[in-house]
């Protein structure tokens, strides 16, 4: 999968949202995902959420935090916790 250009990823955060779930609102909020999902075709699917995977993992480990228990990258070795 290619990079996304500056462009992109500007264009893709104009158009993001948030969603609030509140107490009791989970099993409608659980169908809106599901339907949200199923409007997208699998292989984009998969190309989309393994991006947001590694965009996860890149900020995780680029502030250092622990898997079980073990640091998983240290930004700057000489700091050690």
């Amino acid at each position: 999968m290619a990079e996304l250009t500056a462009e992109e990823r500007r264009r893709a955060r104009a158009a993001a949202t948030v969603k609030i779930i509140r107490p009791g609102e989970e099993a409608a909020a659980a169908l809106e995902d599901a339907r949200y999902w199923e409007r997208i075709p699998l292989d984009k699917r998969a190309e989309f959420v393994w991006q947001l995977s590694v965009e996860v993992f890149s900020l995780a480990t680029s502030r250092g935090l622990r898997v079980k228990g073990e640091p998983i990258f240290q930004a700057n070795p000489a700091r050690r916790p």
